[in-house]
């Protein structure tokens, strides 16, 4: 026996399982796709005809009547070859059968037709084994075998039309299957043309008994286009692939064993391999579940996170129109009260009265802060404002801001003292109403976080490129579990917050008002001894540029 022909064969045969391998994993897989079901059918249908092909080659050794069976068998698989590859076509990568029923009917009618003759004479008439050794043979063949020939090539020529016809119409990545499969198609119409029709043509027919070998191309192509978009699971198919192999080769050795002990090694190795291919297909499968379900939960929190974001958004849209219609009223309010209390406008008013009006006068002062402070978040969080610089004397800024907070300094009866390092300040470009509302919002906490009698201070001094301002109190202190929040909406820092009612929302403005002058905030505190909060704001010779400008009104 040559060679050649054992090689050959032994090609034939890894293919034969292969081809049954992926025709496995596309049942498995297929859950409802009709194009992996017909992929599967279609792989099937050609390792048959591999197979057959195959047994036509052995039986040159047994004599002409078993290699003229084989040869006409070799037919049967092909006969469906047209009408599955039609209807996969129609359905790749992924779409329902638009095929109308009356075609279907009539290429399944020309598969039985063909199929139901191929034991007669119309297939093969006549075979000849002109030298066994070399398997050098030659065939007759009958009208059938032209019927198939031309069917065969209709069916390739149609389903080729379909998968171009689609390329316009799908997505870019349908579009690289397609013509990847394509690739395969044209490669198999190749080398089926040569052996099975033009070859036998000329009357060369020793070929014939590989003339199913082409559509290796198709398979291959068709599976990498199948794996590589993920249309199945690569690392689960390639340990599909690896277990079944391993079991085939285990199992095809038992047939070669000589003596009851290797038929006991080999069966013992042949379960060992069913158990680990089992286990490993399985850890494969949880693992794609695992990950499944992580990127379904994903999914879920983005979707989640975006509709955060949306309510979010609306949230501060409401709390801008909101501030912007209270203003209005809670103006006319403090107005009235101011002139009615400081001004002594209208009628006289009793002891009483008045008690009560300065009660209603100090409400809508702090009604006024809290609108203020949410405009102001309101703004921060949208984007809608921004620093207007003026050149400015650092000291007189804090200076203006104790002038502003010095009556609330006197109500709890706290010393406060300004401490200049240097006796002459550079002036510098900053927007002072901001810088003014960063102190107050500092000096604010201290005030009311420190018991009567406190004693509070405020520092100055140029630190490099930047004026260091610290605001120091020996109140309570700020307990280590604020660290994380204590800059963020909505938190208190003191351990007093539940007798000492806020916003919570000061520092958060303190925070951002810094960071757009392009500086920083921190504290250094401890409980029971005082606290004491940092910030700078960097020192410009020249006007910072405005990124804003043009852009009309500001926001400020």
């Amino acid at each position: 026996m040559s060679e050649i022909f054992n090689s050959t064969n032994i090609f034939m045969a890894i293919f034969f399982l292969l081809m049954v391998v992926i025709a496995v994993i596309s049942f498995q897989h297929s859950k409802n796709k009709i194009s992996s079901k017909l992929f599967g059918y279609l792989t099937i249908t050609a390792a048959f005809w591999v197979l057959t092909n195959l047994f036509a080659n052995y039986a040159i050794q047994i004599g002409e009547p078993a290699y003229l069976f084989y040869t006409r068998v070799a037919l049967v698989g092909p006969a469906f070859i047209p009408l599955l590859l039609i209807l996969f076509a129609d359905s790749f990568p992924n779409y329902p059968i638009s095929l109308k029923k009356p075609w279907v009917y009539s290429l399944s009618i020309i598969s039985l037709f063909i199929f139901s003759l191929f034991p007669t004479k119309y297939n093969i008439k006549s075979v000849e084994i002109i030298n066994s050794e070399t398997f050098i043979t030659s065939f007759t063949p009958g009208w059938l075998y032209v019927v198939f020939s031309l069917f065969l090539l209709f069916g390739v020529i149609y389903a080729t039309y379909i998968l171009i016809r689609k390329i316009k119409l799908v997505s870019k990545i349908e579009k690289s299957q397609i013509i990847i499969v394509l690739m395969g198609l044209l490669f198999s119409i190749i080398g089926s043309a040569i052996i099975n029709l033009i070859m036998p043509l000329l009357g060369n027919t020793y070929l014939i008994n590989y003339g199913s070998m082409p559509v290796i191309f198709f398979i291959m192509f068709t599976a990498y286009a199948i794996i590589k978009y993920q249309m199945l699971e690569i690392k689960l198919i390639i340990a599909e692939i690896v277990s079944y192999l391993i079991v085939i080769f285990f199992a095809v050795e038992i047939f070669f064993s000589k003596t009851s002990t290797e038929v006991f090694f080999r069966l013992l190795f042949l379960s060992v391999a069913i158990y680990g291919g089992i286990k490993l297909v399985k850890s494969v499968q949880k693992e794609i579940k695992q990950r499944e379900q992580i990127e379904y939960l994903a999914k879920d929190l983005k979707q989640a996170n975006e509709e955060l974001k949306e309510l979010d958004k609306t949230k501060d849209d409401f709390l801008s129109m909101a501030s912007h219609e209270l203003n209005t009223p809670i103006s006319a309010i403090e107005g009235y009260l101011s002139m009615i209390l400081e001004e002594g406008m209208g009628e006289k008013i009793g002891p009483t009265t008045k008690k009560y009006l300065t009660r209603v006068f100090a409400s809508s002062q702090r009604l006024a802060e809290l609108v203020a402070d949410l405009l102001n978040v309101s703004r921060i969080e949208s984007g809608r404002i921004h620093i207007v610089y003026t050149h400015e004397d650092i000291i007189k800024v804090i200076e203006q801001a104790v002038a502003e907070i010095d009556s609330e300094v006197k109500k709890y009866k706290h010393k406060l003292t300004v401490n200049k390092h240097n006796e002459q300040f550079p002036k510098t470009w900053l927007d002072a109403p901001r810088i003014i509302e960063v102190i107050i919002n500092l000096l604010g906490n201290s005030i009311k976080y420190t018991p009567p009698g406190g004693k509070l201070a405020i520092n100055v001094k140029v630190v490099k490129d930047f004026f260091q301002v610290s605001v120091i109190d020996n109140g309570k202190g700020i307990p280590k579990d604020k660290k994380n929040k204590l800059f963020q909406k909505f938190t208190q820092a003191s351990i007093l917050e539940d007798e000492i009612k806020g916003t919570g929302l000061g520092l958060f403005i303190v925070k951002n008002f810094v960071e757009l002058h392009g500086g920083k905030v921190w504290y250094e505190s401890k409980v029971g001894k005082g606290t004491t909060f940092f910030f700078t704001v960097p020192i410009h010779k020249e006007k910072p540029k405005d990124p804003h400008k043009g852009e009309g009104s500001v926001l400020h």
